[in-house]
């Protein structure tokens, strides 16, 4: 009477192996790579939906809402008024918007740098566009890539990119 084994030889678990060794050392790397890409497109996604949000607020309550930034790298944060004070997003619930606290910073992703440092107040008026131009485009980098946003007099929001495929090049 002849056995039949059933399971796997120690040759087929090796090679298996293997094959799955080297498929990981190759994915592993671009995977890296794609979520390195998808936290600086968060976080520039983010500020301009955001920014959007402001404009689209001032004109619904027909008031200015103040959008203020504090960067001091590698920290950043920034917050929304509309009381017609800027707020202090380095404070915790300085920063409201009808009662509810408006303010984000790089926590949520992790490593990202925005610039130039200092304190910016961008306000959006109640028809929608900015009280003064944007002086400064707002700069985030993660590790060799960049997106800049950018506010226009009508208070529209861009994000532009030479390194990520995501955006239009500046």
């Amino acid at each position: 009477m002849k056995i039949i084994q059933k399971g796997f030889t120690v040759l087929e678990l090796m090679v298996t192996l293997t094959i799955v060794t080297i498929l990981l050392t190759v994915a592993v790397p671009s995977f890296n790579s794609m979520l390195l890409d998808k936290r600086i497109v968060g976080a520039a996604e983010k500020m301009k939906a955001d920014m959007e949000w402001a404009r689209t607020t001032a004109i619904k309550n027909n008031s200015n809402i103040i959008m203020s930034t504090s960067i001091t790298a590698p920290s950043w944060c920034y917050g929304f008024s509309d009381n017609g004070v800027a707020c202090d997003c380095t404070i915790a619930d300085d920063c409201t918007v009808e009662g509810i606290t408006r303010e984000y910073d790089e926590t949520l992703y992790g490593g990202t740098l925005l610039a130039p440092d200092g304190v910016f107040n961008i306000t959006f008026l109640p028809r929608g566009i900015l009280a003064a131009p944007l002086a400064n485009v707002l700069t985030m980098t993660l590790n060799g890539r960049t997106a800049n946003i950018s506010v226009s007099r009508l208070g529209r929001g861009k994000v532009c990119s030479d390194s990520l495929s995501q955006f239009n090049n500046c």
